[in-house]
């Protein structure tokens, strides 16, 4: 019996969009059934006790999870209000 992968995401993580692209691919490779969690990034990183990323991580993350969406060969792009809030999407998505 394949074991169920449990995929958190928060609805405002480029690397959870990206990330979320390959499960279809990843079901269809190993045939285990992928359980979708959303969670909120903003309250992981409250309860860790770390802060949102720096100016310079944020340009870090740009780069990266373009050339990620170039391997991926999905459609990236970053919004300019990025990071947004999207606990009112989060809790649709649980209701």
């Amino acid at each position: 019996m394949p074991v169920t992968l449990d995929f958190f995401f928060d609805l405002g993580s480029p690397y959870s969009y990206l990330a979320a692209s390959q499960l279809p691919g990843l079901r269809e490779r190993t045939g285990s059934p992928v359980r979708v969690l959303p969670i909120t990034l903003g309250g992981v990183r409250k309860q860790l006790g770390t802060n949102m990323p720096s100016g310079a991580q944020l340009a870090y993350m740009s780069r990266d999870v373009g050339r990620w969406a170039k391997r991926y060969g999905v459609p990236m792009s970053i919004p300019s209000a990025f990071p947004t809030k999207t606990i009112a999407a989060l809790r649709a998505c649980v209701a």
